[in-house]
């Protein structure tokens, strides 16, 4: 995933609140802020849509599926066995 560790954030953003400007210099930042955050996001994205992390997400919930019922069948045999 995108590192965003190195992000600087500008003034007003650390609250979520929308810093109005006329700075030139203070808008150049405020973009550069957003197109990183929105760089990230659709890296983030593309991430999650690529074939293999959902071919890895599938087989993942398979096995997990499969162990739970093996567990299940395995618990109910030894709660008959112990029943006899």
């Amino acid at each position: 995933m995108a590192d965003t560790t190195s992000v600087t954030y500008p003034r007003g953003y650390e609250t979520n609140e929308p810093v109005i400007s006329d700075d030139p210099d203070e808008i150049r930042h405020q973009i550069s802020h957003t197109r990183a955050l929105m760089g990230t996001t659709i890296t983030q994205i593309g991430e999650r849509l690529s074939p293999d992390y959902i071919l890895d997400k599938a087989k993942t919930s398979v096995r997990e599926a499969t162990v739970g019922r093996f567990k299940d069948m395995s618990y109910e045999a030894n709660r008959r066995v112990e029943g006899m």
